[in-house]
């Protein structure tokens, strides 16, 4: 999820450090795709927290998240996914 906001962040940078780049720069077309990314990500969110068993997103801990992959897992501390013990 972080990374999709990361990215975007990024290219915003690039386009607004470059003359040329930030004149062919659609700022409402580029607004639209990052609403839209934010609201699937809320969306994403709500599904996980209910699949999850709770009510409220805030209800989570940190038990509740796996990582995806031994990288993750060692730089978030996360247990990885299908794995009991925290890498």
């Amino acid at each position: 999820m972080a990374s999709g906001y990361s990215w975007a962040l990024g290219i915003i940078t690039i386009l607004s450090m470059d003359p040329e780049l930030s004149q062919r720069l659609d700022v409402n077309e580029g607004a639209r795709r990052i609403a839209n990314f934010l609201t699937v990500m809320a969306e994403e969110l709500k599904i996980i927290t209910m699949l999850a068993g709770y009510d409220d997103l805030y209800e989570m801990t940190k038990d509740d998240l796996r990582a995806l992959n031994r990288e993750a897992a060692n730089i978030t501390g996360l247990k990885l996914i299908g794995v009991e013990d925290t890498v």
